[in-house]
């Protein structure tokens, strides 16, 4: 498989997600997470880093590829809350994953229709939350990115993986959330 280089960068796997738009100048696409357009042209590309990276390089190659993060991959891996359907309140467990901004997703998504799963939806709302505060702390770097893009700016010979976006307000998720970038990056261990 060839590989793509973006400001260092080599792609390993495209993940399919709609919701672009064209701009009225030069038809050019501009992928947005917002919601608030939900037609074809974009994809979210999971991109390894040659070296690590902090926040500012994940945005940096973002915007070099003229889309947006969605998600990152820790090089180390920390602890937080993972609910289940017997502990919605969440089990220490690592995690190396992190959505891009998950406050804004968090309150994007409460302005929504309230869940009705018995407090599981908030729990994991909570779980992404405290990924995002860990990520955004000072020294934390990250091996990977998943990046939304136009759909020309990927390769050519891209795998495809499903995305969704949910109901009302439309927040971009990774199908399987972490899982989704897992089986491209190694997981540190954190001892939880």
């Amino acid at each position: 498989m060839a590989h793509w280089r973006v400001f260092g960068l080599a792609v390993i796997v495209v993940l399919v997600a709609s919701g672009c738009s064209k701009d009225g100048g030069g038809g050019s696409t501009t992928c947005i997470t917002d919601g608030s357009v939900d037609i074809d042209g974009c994809v979210v590309v999971v991109v390894r880093f040659a070296d690590p990276v902090n926040l500012a390089g994940v945005e940096a190659a973002a915007v070099g590829a003229s889309g947006v993060p969605v998600a990152v991959w820790r090089t180390d891996a920390v602890c937080v809350h993972s609910p289940s359907a017997g502990a919605p309140i969440g089990v220490p467990t690592a995690s190396a994953f992190a959505y891009w901004h998950a406050d804004q997703l968090v309150e994007r998504q409460n302005e929504g229709p309230p869940p009705t799963d018995g407090g599981y939806s908030h729990a994991v709302r909570d779980r992404i939350e405290e990924e995002w505060m860990a990520a955004s702390r000072a020294g934390v770097t990250f091996a990977g990115a998943a990046l939304y893009l136009p759909t020309a700016a990927a390769p050519p010979d891209a795998t495809a993986i499903e995305s969704y976006r949910t109901d009302v307000v439309g927040v971009l998720y990774l199908r399987g959330h972490e899982q989704a970038m897992a089986p491209f990056f190694s997981m540190a261990q954190a001892d939880c």
